[in-house]
């Protein structure tokens, strides 16, 4: 059946946050009308992560209609704990199907004191084709350091099983095939692969498109999700990476005093394999007396809505809740660690009274022309902020950043040493 129509939401996200007193309450994401004449059949997927607070938990779902009338339930969990992250996919065949004013919405149902988040991203309906993959990803990073494999990862979303696959990727005008056999992939079924050839390129910026080229040794029949395209670039030297660490949290805030008490020990393991930046902020009322403009830029940059939270090189970790997720932690800082540091930084202070004097020098090994440097004057232990939370010592608490919350912007050129900004 010719796939007449694909309809995505790319980026759009449904996170509810707990409110702070009790009710039932029914809220839904409501897609807009989509014409799915002649269909009988289709397939609804999205990515979702249910994080749980307590029980009864609102029920989540997704419901159908046309015609502006009543909802009909397509799917719908109630959690007891936390569910995800994970691919959802719902086939819906009922009488919605086939009108030209289908619609679709995510919905919650109960109290929503009981949820931290629900997360929903990556909505898309579609009607599937006979044989379909999709190259999903280029895993290879950004940064490379001499010779290295180009990963990456497929999937099927077909209905015809998958058995094999080619591939090849293409960078400075040539080409290198991979066949990749002996797969039994299904609907929805992911593939990781590694390719034959090594990308092994002199210093500078390359474009890499990586490709699905045949399946099951024939052409696919959707050619429009067949490609991928990354830039990569060969640099000159790499050093061990050290993630930047950033927590959201307040001494009002009682489930950061259980956070803290898990995060804190791992912390102090790992105090000099990465740099923690702590912003305090100001909720639960009255909030935070450390709190600063500066914290509630950070937290508007990240769109934090929950407390507590955190982020590792600027991506999200998670909000623990009752139940710190250290082993999220750990595995969140075991793949940052994986990535190759670009540059090395080296910087200085003198405190004279209120006045600090920084020098910092930044010697980057590739070029890098809209970057953005934060210097951070943080205390690394501070007790003149204690709250209502039972917490009595708050560690790497961001003071000042300088010259402000937005940073410094600079173009840096390989191996070209910046100092004094």
């Amino acid at each position: 059946m010719v796939n007449k129509q694909r309809f995505k939401f790319r980026g759009r996200r449904l996170r509810r946050k707990f409110t702070t007193t009790n009710g039932i309450h029914h809220t839904r994401l409501i897609s807009p009308e989509i014409d799915l004449s002649g269909f009988t059949a289709v397939m609804i997927q999205f990515n979702q992560m249910y994080d749980w607070f307590a029980n009864p938990a609102p029920i989540a779902g997704v419901a159908t209609r046309s015609g502006g009338g009543d909802w009909s339930n397509v799917w719908m969990i109630t959690p007891t704990e936390d569910l995800g992250p994970e691919i959802i996919y719902i086939e819906v065949s009922n009488e919605d199907v086939g009108n030209s004013d289908f619609q679709f919405c995510l919905f919650l149902n109960g109290d929503m004191y009981n949820i931290n988040y629900w997360f929903v991203d990556n909505l898309m309906v579609f009607n599937p084709l006979e044989l379909d993959a999709e190259m999903l990803s280029i895993t290879t990073p950004c940064y490379l350091a001499g010779p290295t494999e180009i990963t990456g990862s497929f999937k099927s979303y077909g209905t015809t099983q998958i058995s094999s696959v080619d591939i090849e990727w293409e960078a400075n005008g040539n080409t290198y095939p991979t066949t990749i056999s002996g797969l039994t992939l299904n609907f929805g079924d992911t593939h990781n692969f590694t390719c034959d050839d090594l990308f092994n390129f002199p210093i500078g910026s390359y474009e890499l498109k990586l490709r699905i080229v045949s399946v099951n040794g024939i052409p696919d029949d959707n050619p429009e999700n067949n490609e991928v395209i990354r830039s990569l670039c060969m640099i000159s030297n790499t050093v061990a990476k050290k993630p930047c660490v950033e927590g959201f949290t307040s001494s009002t805030c009682l489930t950061c005093a259980g956070f803290n008490d898990q995060f804190n020990p791992w912390f102090e393991n790992h105090s000099n394999d990465i740099t923690l930046i702590k912003y305090q902020m100001n909720w639960p009322p009255p909030g935070d007396i450390y709190y600063t403009e500066e914290g509630g830029f950070r937290r508007a940059l990240y769109d934090v809505t929950g407390i507590p939270s955190l982020f590792i090189n600027g991506s999200f970790v998670g909000t623990p809740g009752l139940v710190p997720l250290m082993p999220e932690v750990q595995s969140a800082y075991d793949a940052a660690i994986m990535h190759p540091g670009i540059m090395s930084i080296a910087s200085s202070y003198l405190l004279n009274g209120t006045v600090i004097d920084i020098e910092v020098a930044v010697l980057p090994f590739a070029g890098v022309p809209d970057a953005i440097i934060h210097m951070v004057v943080f205390e690394n232990l501070t007790t003149g902020n204690i709250g209502s939370n039972g917490e009595t010592e708050f560690v790497n608490v961001m003071m000042k950043m300088v010259p402000d919350a937005e940073g410094t912007a600079a173009s840096l050129a390989d191996r070209n040493l910046l100092r004094n900004l």
